[in-house]
């Protein structure tokens, strides 16, 4: 019974419901007791959280979205809640913003992270880890939710969720390139960041620019600058929405 269950999913995954809002999750890195990175009297966090707020404002004017975030102002959040907010979520984008730092600080710009994709060497390894059937269901790994309900043996789960794995990284790969369109100078770069591993959605971290950089720093901590490029990243979004046919 594995096509027609494979079927399923790989058209969940590719047609999603017509015309209706794209559900958009955003990420406020750090926070709390997790200032991030630190340039002077530049936090990371309170950056992170302006960025979020502007861009969720911005999203909740269009009826095109339905923007979401994972965390209030100050509010210390581990990973694995951040996780967990999202599974209750069920957004179709997951979108976690940062403000970058580095020792060179010739170094500067925008960078979208996507998932490093993994060679049929790395997903056989990936997949290998795995012995039984219970092994797979009892995971504390929620990129296997989706197989909880599913009455599958352990041959077909493997399969589903090496396919599955790599139809998320392709999507989010689109993603980032449609935002690049209207970020010309930007980057698109591949990371092995916890929650890109973690979440069974299309995922972006997006490193808005460098506090190291002090041009980009005297950027990106202006509210006029902020403003600007959150709209851009809806156009970007409305965009991925429209070739998507949400």
């Amino acid at each position: 019974m594995l096509k027609p269950i494979l079927f399923t999913l790989i058209v969940t995954l590719s047609f999603p419901s017509l015309g209706r809002s794209l559900k958009v999750l955003i990420d406020p890195g750090h926070g709390g007791d997790a200032p991030g990175a630190i340039q002077g009297p530049y936090q990371e966090a309170h950056y992170t959280w302006l960025w979020s707020q502007a861009l969720f404002k911005e999203l909740n004017k269009s009826k095109d979205f339905k923007p979401f975030l994972t965390r209030k102002k100050g509010q210390s959040l581990s990973l694995e809640k951040r996780v967990e907010v999202a599974l209750k979520t069920k957004p179709d984008v997951f979108l976690s913003l940062h403000l970058n730092s580095f020792k060179d600080p010739d170094v500067s710009g925008m960078e979208f992270y996507i998932q490093k994709s993994l060679s049929s060497n790395d997903m056989a390894n990936f997949l290998a880890q795995f012995e039984s059937h219970e092994e797979i269901q009892n995971s504390t790994s929620t990129q296997f939710d989706f197989l909880k309900d599913l009455k599958l043996d352990l041959t077909h789960e493997l399969i589903l969720t090496g396919l599955v794995k790599k139809k998320l990284q392709r999507k989010s790969k689109l993603l980032a390139e449609t935002l690049k369109k209207h970020f010309p100078d930007s980057r698109i770069k591949y990371g092995d960041f916890f929650l890109l591993k973690q979440l069974p959605h299309v995922s972006l971290f997006i490193e808005v620019g460098y506090m190291s950089n002090p041009k980009d720093l005297k950027n990106i901590t202006r509210p006029q600058f902020i403003k600007k490029q959150v709209k851009k990243i809806l156009l970007g979004l409305r965009l991925y929405k429209q070739s998507h046919h949400f």
